[in-house]
Order: structure tokens, then C-alpha cells, then sequence
């Protein structure tokens, strides 16, 4: 499929950014997706409460401002995601750049293609060495990098949804506030009979801005947010597995990078507000539940990660 016979599509298709305290790159990325050929476009930008409002960053009228009243967290996505109209809704973080005119006739043709596909998850490589980073798929990024294939995670800052598929979907649980709002909704899209992929062919560039960023926020809303996503959905024993294994790396990783008074507080906080997690209950099962394992079947052994997580230089949490 061509980019000029994509140039004026049926499709409408939607960007959402959510954006926090970074201006500079927040000019950068407007600009750039402004610069798209797409005519079928509709740009939306989420301010999350920022110190210098975004509204007084971006005056073009083809962009639509929402600003909350508080950072929101992963609830600035879901505001934008309802506020937007397009039959595909892409979502990117205000510090990533690059989704061109390729980008999107390779998405369009995908989900034109196989009507099962709900989401897609973008390549993304660092803005400065082009090195494949933010690699949440639980996969070996050596053989799986440059290959297509399902997954259960969503990479928020730089995915595209099929908007009919998404709004089966409760968005991303709004409490979360960052952290494991992605196979959050990955499981939810699972569970509808939806398919999350991977797609290298889409290439993002992440600058990795510092702004809005704290050093505990990982090791706090990593740990409490794991629980409640095994609490959400997880069959008992899952749940177990899981939690054994993800909180006691948490907690190795709190403790050499002394952080291991925000670990504890996460599991005081996560039990303390169990309730709506356990109110929202609704584990996998069935069908679904089967997906999810053939997929997770694909996840790298014990020693493989414990080399990757804790012997290799400059890997961190």
C-alpha cells in the first residue's frame, strides 16, 4: 500500500499525547506529527496538570487541548482516548518522536488486514544511539526484536488500539496511576477476544526527558500495582507464581538501590486499598485464559533473566 493512495483515507485516525512538565519536547512532537500528510487526522494533547500549560505551548487550531486539574496518571489516556473519535487511536508520550506518514500506512494496513488485532505495539529505539530500548515484552529482545509477534503487554506511549475493540475494554484502571496499566489492558483486550501485537515494523525514537520523573516512583508503584493486577486478573495459582517471582526481584532491586522503604510502603498501600481491586475482580479463564498461557510459554527462563536483570552492565529497574 502506497502513501499516496493513503493520503486521503476512510479512516479516521486519532493521536493522543499526554503530556507533563516538558515542554520542549512537547513543541517537538506537535510539530512533527503536524508535518504528517495524513488528512483523516484528529491530534489531541492531555495535560496532565503541567507547570507551563500546554495550551500556552501550542496554538495551532488542528490541535485539541485537554487540561486536568491534577496529574491524573494513566487517566490522562483514558481522557483522551474518550474525547477522540478516530477508528484507530494511537497514543504516544510527549517525548516520543518519530511516527511518520510510513508509520501510519503500516498500521492502517494492519489492522485492515487481520480484523482480530486490537492493539499494536511500536519498535522504539533511543533518540540519541538508535538502540532498541523500552523492551517490556517478556521475550528475548535478541531474537524477538525485529520479529511480529502477540504479546501481553502495551507499551502506553507508543501503541495503537482499533477504537471498536478498545472500548469493549474499562481503559486503563485509573487508580493505578503509572505502572502495569498496560497488561492491565492487554489482559482485558485478551479477554474480549482481542489481539495485542508487536510490530517492529513501526519505529518510534524515545528521548527520555527527566522532567516529571522521581527516582522511587518504579520501585513503589511497580510493587503495588503488580498485586493489584494479580488481584484483577490472575487465577489463584497464576497469581501466586507471579507474585513470588516479580515482588522478590522488586525487593532485591529495593534494597540495592536503596529504595526499600517505598517496596514496604507498596505492600502496606496495596493491601491497605485491596477492596476495588477485589470488587474488580475477574480473573482469566477459558479461552482466554489458554491465549494467555501459549503466549507466556515464550517467556525467557529464570537464568536467562537473573543474568539480564542483575550481571549486566547498566541494566536497572
Amino acid at each position: 500500500m502506497s502513501i499516496k493512495k493513503i493520503m486521503k483515507p476512510k479512516v479516521k485516525v486519532s493521536i493522543v499525547v499526554l503530556t507533563f512538565c516538558r515542554p520542549d519536547e512537547l513543541r517537538r512532537n506537535i510539530s512533527e506529527i503536524l508535518c504528517l500528510n495524513y488528512e483523516n487526522l484528529e491530534v489531541i494533547v492531555v495535560d496532565n496538570a503541567s507547570d507551563i500549560p500546554a495550551s500556552s505551548i501550542i496554538s495551532d487550531p488542528r490541535v485539541k487541548v485537554i487540561r486536568c486539574d491534577e496529574n491524573a496518571g494513566v487517566a490522562g489516556r483514558n481522557v483522551g482516548i474518550l474525547e477522540s473519535e478516530g477508528e484507530i487511536v494511537v497514543t504516544l508520550d510527549d517525548d516520543v518522536f518519530g511516527f511518520n506518514d510510513d508509520s501510519l500506512v503500516r498500521l492502517i494496513s494492519y489492522f485492515e488486514k487481520d480484523s482480530s488485532i486490537s492493539a499494536i505495539n511500536f519498535k522504539v529505539i533511543d533518540d540519541l544511539d538508535e538502540e532498541q530500548i523500552n523492551w517490556i515484552h517478556h521475550r528475548k529482545i535478541e531474537v524477538y526484536g525485529d520479529k511480529t509477534f502477540d504479546t501481553y503487554e502495551i507499551s502506553e506511549g507508543a501503541v495503537a488500539f482499533r477504537r471498536e475493540h478498545l472500548m469493549k475494554t474499562s481503559l486503563y484502571p485509573d487508580y493505578f496511576f503509572i505502572s502495569h496499566e498496560g497488561p492491565d489492558l492487554a489482559i482485558q483486550i485478551i479477554k474480549n477476544d482481542g489481539r495485542v501485537i508487536y510490530l517492529p515494523d513501526v519505529v518510534v525514537r524515545h528521548a527520555h526527558a527527566a522532567g516529571g520523573r522521581v527516582n522511587w516512583r518504579r520501585y513503589y508503584y511497580d510493587t503495588r500495582n503488580q498485586i493489584w493486577l494479580a488481584v484483577r486478573h490472575y487465577p489463584v495459582s497464576m497469581a501466586a507464581r507471579k507474585l513470588v517471582v516479580g515482588l522478590g526481584a522488586l525487593f532485591v532491586y529495593s534494597v540495592r538501590d536503596h529504595y526499600f522503604k517505598y517496596f514496604v510502603k507498596a505492600i502496606f498501600d496495596a493491601l491497605k486499598n485491596i477492596g476495588r481491586p477485589c470488587r474488580e475482580r475477574n480473573s482469566l479463564k477459558d479461552l482466554a485464559f489458554e491465549r494467555y498461557k501459549e503466549i507466556e510459554s515464550n517467556n525467557p527462563g529464570v537464568f536467562y533473566m537473573i543474568k539480564k536483570r542483575f550481571f549486566l552492565k547498566g541494566i536497572r529497574i
